[in-house]
């Protein structure tokens, strides 16, 4: 008798998505509807005797339709000790692509739920304030989670939303209490990840159009742009566009960006320093409105960020430098492809990313890519050295060091091939913008109608504030794009 074993070999996937809002996740009322997106914690799913539900959403869950799911569980950390008796149930959001909450009242009941339930019964203590362990951890939600994948409509990297109620309390962490100890959503999922795309070769852009200058400042919600123009008579004034993200007024603490031309829209990103993680949105330069692109774009804070496309076969390319999260050490570079390729979804890390900066500096204040030469370069604040970096390896070479000892708090390409620079007053020129000569490293003082035409406005309202007593620093971010 012959007997043969066959195994099937599985490709295990592990998925973790964190609450990356402060609109997903909510509490809602039970006996009126009301509904909080604002709260610092959540508590499951009592609150001071009231009865309620809780919502909680996971965005950017990269994995197939109809994909088998092995395991699943939502982590919370402890925000207070409760000791009560405490059971919940669970359920999901029985949508292909589960939307943000809202402040309409009933918003989380009213919403269809999964056949699927998950009971958890018994929760044991939570008696210390911070932890996030077993007893902090739900039983496998793998039911759920299949059932949601399982649509028709849903696909790679959509949202799904889990319902909570029950009695009891137990008092978990939300976004806006502490963003870096919202729930964890982890899902371990039979498939294996389509292979990343291979960066596209980077060349010279020489169709470049004319320059139009953006520019924003540390803690305001306004973007600045001009079509710098010396020779006009009146000379240009800044347009003034107010930032808005869901009807209200939003500021970015990360330091870069950059606009893309092919949707003409300017991207920006939400992560101090330091942060485990950094959103990435986009701003309709037109209209001021705001969107959330995509949550953990890099994990950490992004210090510069420059969009590069080819002209002739529309490759893009969004490369960002980034700190090493809250664990110090080198930078990174990321190399992102914004559009879907395949199975990839838009927004996925290019194959070989992210890479270590190395060589004669591991640390940057900014990027820029010089669109005559195809090379890309970082700088340093407060020398200012400029260093040629190859986005491959990440090994960076000194260029040239300026002829002063600059505060550059940005750098970037005109449509002429000419590099920008701005000063924070180190040189006792005020607020500067220089010209640098990538050659010598010479400065040159942009003529003083540019730094008038871009700062006058920004003086403005510092000025109104600065009576208050408020002793602001604005400092601007600076980045000259190409219209086509």
């Amino acid at each position: 008798m012959l007997m043969v074993f066959v195994g099937i070999a599985t490709a295990q996937t592990t998925i973790t998505s964190q609450v990356a809002q402060g609109n997903d996740d909510a509490e809602e009322r039970v006996s009126n509807g009301n509904m909080d997106l604002g709260s610092s914690d959540l508590e499951l799913t009592s609150d001071g005797g009231t009865n309620q539900y809780v919502g909680i959403r996971f965005q950017n869950i990269n994995i197939p339709q109809g994909t088998t799911i092995l395991s699943a569980s939502i982590q919370f950390t402890t925000d207070e000790t409760d000791t009560g008796s405490t059971s919940v149930t669970i359920r999901g959001d029985d949508s292909d692509n589960a939307n943000v909450f809202s402040s309409s009242n009933y918003n989380i009941s009213s919403r269809t739920l999964t056949s699927a339930s998950v009971a958890w019964n018994n929760i044991p203590s939570w008696n210390t304030v911070g932890q996030s362990g077993a007893n902090q951890q739900t039983p496998d939600i793998t039911t759920i989670v299949q059932e949601i994948v399982n649509r028709g409509g849903w696909s790679n990297g959509n949202s799904m939303a889990f319902v909570i109620n029950g009695s009891g309390e137990r008092t978990a962490e939300a976004y806006n209490g502490d963003s870096a100890k919202s729930p964890v959503l982890t899902i371990v999922a039979d498939f294996t990840p389509p292979p990343l795309t291979s960066l596209p070769a980077i060349i010279p852009n020489l169709n470049r159009g004319l320059p139009y200058i953006y520019y924003m400042a540390d803690n305001r919600s306004e973007l600045y742009s001009v079509a710098p123009d010396p020779t006009a008579s009146p000379l240009p004034s800044p347009n003034v566009t107010n930032i808005t993200y869901g009807g209200s007024p939003i500021i970015f603490s990360g330091e870069g960006g950059g606009y893309r031309s092919t949707d003409r829209q300017v991207y920006v990103f939400e992560g101090d320093e330091p942060t485990p993680s950094s959103d990435m949105y986009s701003i309709d330069p037109t209209t001021g409105v705001a969107t959330l692109v995509k949550t953990s774009i890099v994990p950490g804070h992004v210090e510069g960020a420059e969009f590069y496309i080819n002209n002739d076969t529309g490759q893009e390319i969004l490369v960002i430098v980034y700190n090493n999260g809250t664990s110090g050490g080198a930078d990174r570079i990321m190399a992102i492809n914004p559009n879907a390729d395949g199975s990839q979804p838009a927004w996925s890390s290019y194959a070989g990313f992210p890479v270590v900066l190395s060589g004669a500096r591991s640390n940057a204040d900014g990027i820029s890519w010089n669109p005559d030469t195809a090379e890309f370069y970082i700088q340093n604040d407060n020398n200012v050295d400029y260093y040629t970096v190859d986005i491959n390896t990440g090994v960076t070479s000194l260029a040239f060091t300026t002829s002063a000892a600059i505060d550059g708090e940005g750098i970037t390409y005109a449509s002429d091939g000419t590099n920008y620079i701005e000063d924070e007053d180190n040189v006792g020129l005020g607020r500067t913008i220089f010209i640098v000569n990538t050659t010598t490293g010479d400065l040159t003082p942009l003529p003083n109608w540019v730094v008038q035409v871009m700062l006058n406005r920004l003086w403005e309202t510092w000025g109104r504030e600065m009576t208050r007593g408020m002793h602001l620093r604005p400092t601007v971010m600076l980045h000259i794009f190409y219209r086509f």
